[in-house]
């Protein structure tokens, strides 16, 4: 894999799509942290940067997000930051280096990945 920001890994329930995402992880050396599409949306959601990840795995990427502009946004916005504001609980926001991103999304019938085409060129989509 090239030095892309983000990856999407979609598949079927149970079709590996967690142990490549943590494979792809380990191939980029580092560590790696892993989180929930809902953990990620909370207040504190980058907070989980605060320790310095290579790369963080997100598990469960819905496929209707990819429908909402606002969201589609949010991933670009992921993807192509050189550095993340982060806020940690009684801390002080600061500015930390942006990570590989590595989402997971099981497969609807017909996943709409536009976002990944014309709009978003940082993004691998892997099929598993």
């Amino acid at each position: 894999m090239e030095k892309q920001k983000a990856m999407i890994i979609i598949g079927a329930a149970g079709s590996g799509k967690s142990r490549r995402a943590q494979a792809e992880a380990e191939k980029r050396g580092g560590d790696y942290v892993v989180t929930s599409w809902d953990e990620l949306q909370g207040k504190f959601g980058l907070a989980l940067l605060d320790s310095g990840p290579a790369t963080v795995i997100v598990e469960g990427l819905p496929p209707a997000a990819l429908k909402k502009a606002a969201t589609r946004e949010y991933l670009k916005q992921l993807a192509s930051a050189h550095d993340l504001l982060i806020d940690v609980k009684y801390k002080n926001p600061r500015t930390v280096l942006a990570p590989m991103f590595i989402f997971t999304m099981q497969t609807p019938p017909k996943p709409d990945l536009s976002l990944v085409g014309g709009e978003c060129r940082r993004f691998e989509v892997v099929e598993v």
